[in-house]
């Protein structure tokens, strides 16, 4: 995950060829070019959507977890590397 957030927001063809190489590499049921695809449409809303809010939000994965953690189930979330949670 870190490799991926670590591309430009403006991902050219290069990069969308590196991340769907990685995708086909690691999977055998997910097809990479429409990964790819996504993947940087919904980081570009995101980056988007934080500049709007003023640096505000905490990213779209980030919230997910938060509200599901807010329902009791944070037990569920293994710990990050450092011990932290997610």
């Amino acid at each position: 995950m870190h490799m991926l957030l670590s591309f430009p927001v403006d991902a050219d063809a290069a990069i969308r060829e590196i991340i769907s190489e990685t995708i086909y590499t690691n999977s055998t049921t997910m097809d990479g070019r429409r990964f790819a695809d996504d993947f940087v449409s919904r980081r570009k809303a995101d980056v988007t959507a934080h500049a709007k809010s003023g640096g505000a939000s905490k990213g779209l994965a980030k919230t997910r977890v938060d509200r599901r953690c807010s329902q009791g189930c944070a037990q569920d979330y293994p710990t990050g590397m450092g011990g932290s949670r997610l």
